[in-house]
């Protein structure tokens, strides 16, 4: 993790790590449909937001031209995703 991204919330954490998974699995994912299970409704809404920050364009550009579904899950108590 670079210095710049400690600074990130929590949700841009997560839609970084969606990011750099989808990068590095390209190959594998490239003609299918992803779904990807979080416990944040928040991961959802701000990937579709209209208003966008400084890096926000490029990660919402690179995410949707992959078939990603985003579904939130409800947290289990004692287990983690």
């Amino acid at each position: 993790m670079y210095s710049c991204e400690e600074k990130y919330t929590f949700i841009e954490k997560q839609v970084l790590a969606i990011l750099k998974a989808l990068s590095k699995l390209k190959h594998y994912v490239a003609q299918s449909k992803i779904l990807v299970l979080t416990i944040h409704l928040d991961v959802k809404s701000y990937i579709m937001q209209g208003d966008m920050g400084e890096g926000r364009p490029r990660w919402i550009s690179k995410i949707l031209k992959y078939d990603v579904e985003i579904h939130p899950t409800k947290p289990i108590r004692g287990r983690t995703l």
